[in-house]
């Protein structure tokens, strides 16, 4: 049986507040309500994007949160004379990725998906052997195990 019907919110732990609020309305995000030093919450198409006040800084580390966008390189163009991006949009598996820290240090990615996905979009060569091995060097393609 299945319980959980659907993602309620996503919280993230901000030591300033604030700051959080600002960064997050200047991504566009609707403000739903802000209780000063107490609470946050944000409307994404229905997703409930929450900023909770902690004393302690938060750990540097990728938790896996990850908007989808349209163009990778037009938000980075944008926002990167306000914001500090950790590196230039780059090549993902399945699309483009660029990442940002929020001011409470929480990492967040925003991905363009690319349509259709295929190997050689990423100069990768389908081998088609050994279960469809893919590798940018042909002779490193795996003998010995599916890829």
């Amino acid at each position: 049986m299945t319980y959980v019907k659907k993602v309620a919110m996503i919280i993230l732990m901000q030591p300033d507040l604030d700051a959080a609020v600002t960064f997050y309305k200047e991504l566009g995000f609707t403000l739903i309500f802000h209780i000063k030093e107490t609470w946050a919450e944000f409307d994404l198409k229905g997703v409930k994007i929450c900023l909770c006040p902690t004393p302690k800084p938060v750990s540097t580390y990728h938790t896996g949160f990850v908007f989808e966008v349209t163009d990778v390189a037009a938000l980075y163009a944008d926002l990167s004379p306000r914001f500090t991006f950790m590196g230039e949009p780059t090549k993902a598996a399945t699309g483009m990725m660029v990442s940002i820290k929020d001011p409470g240090g929480n990492i967040i990615d925003f991905y363009q998906s690319h349509a259709p996905l295929t190997a050689e979009l990423f100069g990768y060569e389908n081998r088609g052997q050994h279960g469809g091995c893919c590798t940018p060097k042909p002779e490193t393609c795996c003998k010995s195990e599916k890829c």
